[in-house]
């Protein structure tokens, strides 16, 4: 004659293998949260990478690849710097008068974020108040004087002085993309992983 249900033994045997299952495979997923957050930081720097040869095409075609200073507005100068400096009409590269945005060293984007916002589809051009995916931020006591590209989730806001910045909440999971310092020196973009 055939019981219903399953024995003590046999409950206990199934239990166990969801367990063995369970600690062979729940690493493996728990890390899929920042393995997705790294592989969205590889896109963004190909995309970045690209970026930079456009732009330092573009400006070689103008003739600017090796100046130190462009700005696609006058209004984005210092005092000091309305000698050395070279304004031009940058709309091929999307920097228009009214957005007053573009700032561009050895022909390349300079380390000033809302440059970076305007050439990159998913940059916010806004620190405080990221309305993209990604945000740039200073990248306090960096040599290179370089900007952290990451997530908007991964900036909190300070007041210093009676004014709103953005920093960095960890010291992972961004793009580093450091300021052009020379002609003929394409930035190197690195990836600080997730982990």
């Amino acid at each position: 004659m055939k019981k219903n249900g399953f024995t003590l033994i046999e409950l206990v045997v199934v239990i166990v293998i969801l367990g063995i299952l369970a600690v062979v495979a729940a690493p493996k997923f728990m890390n899929l949260q920042n393995d997705a957050r790294d592989a969205s930081l590889k896109g963004l720097k190909g995309a970045i990478e690209s970026t930079l040869d456009v732009t330092y095409a573009k400006l070689s075609v103008l003739g600017l690849e090796n100046a130190s200073y462009v700005v696609n507005h006058e209004d984005m100068l210092s005092p000091d710097q309305k000698g050395s400096a070279v304004v031009a009409d940058l709309s091929s590269l999307g920097c228009t008068k009214e957005s007053r945005t573009c700032v561009f060293e050895y022909g390349y984007p300079s380390n000033y974020g809302p440059t970076l916002a305007t050439l990159i589809n998913g940059i916010s051009n806004n620190e405080i108040s990221p309305n993209d995916d990604f945000v740039a931020v200073w990248l306090p006591g960096d040599k290179e004087q370089s900007l952290a590209i990451t997530f908007k989730n991964n900036v909190e806001k300070y007041d210093k002085d009676g004014q709103t910045f953005a920093k960095l909440k960890s010291n992972k999971c961004y793009i580093r993309y450091p300021r052009p310092l020379r002609d003929n020196h394409k930035p190197k973009v690195t990836i600080i992983p997730c982990e």
